[in-house]
């Protein structure tokens, strides 16, 4: 991208951008039709049926419950933004996964879009382009676009929030920002509880910017309870709800299956020498969500019984909970998606992994699976290689923008929050435009651009 190449980027940067979303889409619509026309159930992995389930329920009975079967037993495992998007899609498509995911699609794209204005108003035109091609590529987004899971909206509103921040460090504490800000990363709780924690990070950030950049003490304040009140009410009000309505008073049940299910269980597995599985196996683990059915009334005993008991195992072993927090990290930053290339294929991985080894998967899908394997670990080489030299760079310059401290703590922020036994490759999907960003930035810098 030197000289004549960065200035001719520079000048179609908008004519490269439009070619990116127009390929993105049509590729997304091919795999659709494809998944589609080989069995329509290719379309509802991993937890899409629960999703599924939610959406026809609040459709049917304006109520968020189990299951129109079972009106007024209230869910508490899963929260109420992705099946509200569900039943959004449902009510514009009729009951159709396939009007859904157009919608996913749409996301998708829009989510190229403003990472490009991002970069773009971080950077120039061409970093901006670096970044969507970057974004059009990662065959991880590009897959569970095309699927009913909460990954293309989730990273859609992680991206939302990053651009709000921007706008609340560069008009120096806008209160409007702040507001917004919070309504955000309350509305990403809803969809993903792994955002629980976001908030209290941001309150605390644009406190120490606020002190550091000498705001006046009130707007600081204000800006402070700006963030904090959308999430009093979209997440303490549905607290209250879980308590008013069953008795157990978290946000969701599934911090207590964690913890008992996969953190216990996974520093069990590595005492014992046993897989995940064999130990989960043993603990009931598939019998977990018919236990909470079959017991209404005892839920929050059985579900503070399921807490203590993981805790217990939790505190006597600090050290291997380390270990498996750092294992499921590394796996979340490095893992190529072969569950999403498996996909692509037209599998579900889940479903090969009950017959047949990992190895096996791969003989009987061939040689342009791991072909696509090898070119997934080289995209994510390519990746990392621009956020290395965007490192390299930064301390070489001896100074860091406090966007660039923002975007670096909401990256880790989600790494951290993903690790353990049942971090995977799709938690990065979130962070993804974030690390674009920033690699393309290190590519841009290694071009000279």
């Amino acid at each position: 991208m030197h000289g004549n190449a960065a200035s001719f980027l520079e000048r179609k940067a908008y004519i490269f951008l439009a070619g990116i979303l127009a390929v993105s889409f049509c590729l997304k619509i091919l795999l659709l039709i494809y998944l589609h026309q080989k069995d329509p159930e290719l379309l509802l992995t991993l937890d899409a049926e629960g999703y599924i389930r939610l959406a026809k329920t609040i459709i049917e009975t304006g109520t968020f419950s189990i299951s129109p079967e079972l009106l007024g037993v209230p869910e508490t495992i899963r929260t109420p933004g992705y099946p509200l998007f569900v039943a959004l899609g449902y009510s514009l498509f009729g009951y159709s996964n396939v009007g859904v995911i157009l919608l996913q699609i749409l996301i998708s794209l829009l989510t190229i879009f403003f990472a490009f204005k991002i970069a773009l108003s971080l950077a120039n035109k061409s970093i901006g382009v670096i970044t969507a091609g970057l974004m059009a590529l990662d065959v991880l987004s590009f897959d569970f676009t095309i699927r009913i899971m909460a990954e293309t909206l989730f990273t859609f509103i992680i991206l939302l929030i990053f651009l709000t921040g921007i706008k609340l460090i560069k008009t120096r504490g806008n209160l409007l920002y702040a507001l917004i800000l919070g309504i955000l990363t309350a509305a990403a709780t809803q969809i993903r509880p792994i955002n629980y924690f976001l908030f209290v990070f941001l309150i605390l950030f644009f406190a120490v910017y606020g002190l550091v950049k000498h705001w006046k003490a009130a707007k600081t304040i204000l800006c402070s309870v700006l963030i904090l009140i959308p999430p009093i009410i979209l997440i303490g009000g549905w607290q209250y709800r879980n308590y008013r309505l069953t008795g157990y008073s978290d946000f969701s049940t599934i911090a207590n299956i964690n913890m008992y299910f996969f953190r216990a269980a996974g520093i069990t597995a590595l005492q014992e020498g046993k897989t995940l599985q064999e130990i989960q196996k043993r603990f009931d683990y598939g019998t977990y969500y018919q236990k909470l059915l079959d017991n209404k009334k005892k839920m929050p005993e059985i579900l503070h019984e399921w807490n203590e008991a993981g805790l217990a195992i939790v505190k006597q072993h600090p050290w291997l909970l380390a270990k498996m927090q750092l294992k499921g990290m590394i796996s979340v930053i490095i893992r190529p998606g072969g569950s999403a290339i498996t996909h692509i294929f037209g599998y579900d991985l889940n479903m090969l992994q009950k017959d047949l080894s990992n190895s096996e998967i791969a003989d009987m899908l061939g040689k342009p699976f791991k072909i696509s394997v090898y070119a997934a670990l080289f995209y994510l080489f390519v990746l990392y290689a621009g956020i290395m030299s965007w490192f390299i760079n930064l301390f070489k310059a001896k100074k860091i923008d406090s966007i660039y401290i923002l975007l670096l703590a909401l990256a880790a922020y989600f790494i951290l929050i993903s690790g353990g036994p049942e971090g995977d490759s799709r938690f990065r999907i979130p962070i993804m435009p974030l690390l674009a960003i920033i690699s393309a930035q290190g590519w841009g810098r290694v071009a000279g651009s």
